[in-house]
């Protein structure tokens, strides 16, 4: 009886194992449904074998179970993990949100820090998409409390926006600020990621504190950054936008120089924005000089 019960639990064991494999082969693939009819059935194998999570005492005490209930626990997150995946990709918010809630407070239970903090995010990106920001912002917190100086600057980046999106949805800008202000200094060495936050970081300040002149020095940063890894489409931005808030602060001289490099770059690259042509005819107007209005 004792072997039969063995043998039952290793094939149990591997046929776990192997739905979940099968998932994540068809996520590999793009067919996220098919993924998740697999995943889901893993899981409810799992349920129906009474898979419990032990806390640090039980462990204390029981320490002769600890591997059996770890190396469940650490199958079942990560069938977790797989299924936030998944359901983000399909954009079922509600589903991706409760699991991963459910997946970061497991991971914290049996100390998996890595896949509590792929929960987190995807909690907190989830919540977002269904307008819970007080619910997403909780997330991003606790996700980011995870963070360390030794981590990734693209992990402080998708956390910290995360936080500023909700600071913004819920009206505490001078939070917002003070948390770009902060990412912008863990990222000061990538320029990839200079180029997105500084993005970010004008956007806000001019939307949310009214700041131009701030405005504009965060994309001077942002301009710096993309000619310095030539993304001539992020150049072409930052130039549009220096000059449209020049012409706010009517320094037209000024709107008038990096509203035609903007124009330069769309005519290296074959385009036509007819928005900046019209910035451009207006700003001619303004400074009088009339042979330039028509020609835009």
């Amino acid at each position: 009886m004792a072997i039969q019960i063995s043998t039952r639990k290793k094939e149990e064991a591997v046929l776990i194992r192997s739905l979940i494999q099968l998932g994540q082969y068809f996520s590999k693939l793009h067919d996220y449904h098919s993924a998740i009819e697999k995943i889901e059935r893993a899981v409810k194998i799992l349920h129906a074998k009474n898979v419990r999570f032990t806390s640090d005492n039980q462990q204390a005490d029981q320490g002769h179970v600890i591997s059996h209930v770890v190396s469940r626990d650490g199958i079942y997150l990560e069938a977790i993990a797989s299924l936030t995946h998944c359901y983000r990709a399909i954009d079922n918010h509600e589903k991706c949100g409760e699991f991963a809630s459910k997946g970061a407070r497991m991971a914290r239970g049996v100390n998996n820090p890595d896949i509590e903090f792929h929960c987190l995010g995807e909690a907190g990106r989830s919540f977002q998409q269904l307008g819970k920001w007080t619910d997403a912002l909780e997330a991003f917190e606790l996700q980011s409390e995870l963070l360390s100086e030794a981590s990734l600057p693209i992990a402080w980046a998708d956390c910290l926006l995360g936080i500023v999106d909700c600071y913004e949805k819920l009206d505490r800008f001078a939070d917002g600020f003070e948390t770009l202000m902060e990412l912008q200094a863990k990222c000061d060495s990538d320029f990839v990621l200079r180029i997105r936050i500084f993005d970010r970081l004008a956007k806000f300040q001019e939307e949310n504190l009214g700041d131009i002149k701030g405005a504009i020095r965060s994309l001077e940063s942002l301009l710096y950054a993309s000619i310095k890894i030539k993304q001539s489409r992020k150049e072409r931005e930052a130039y549009y936008n220096l000059g449209r808030l020049h012409g706010k602060l009517e320094r037209y001289e000024q709107a008038e120089r990096c509203l035609e490099k903007a124009h330069q770059i769309d005519i290296e690259n074959q385009s036509m924005n007819p928005e900046l042509e019209i910035e451009l005819a207006r700003v001619a107007l303004l400074l009088k000089k009339y042979s330039k209005v028509f020609i835009y």
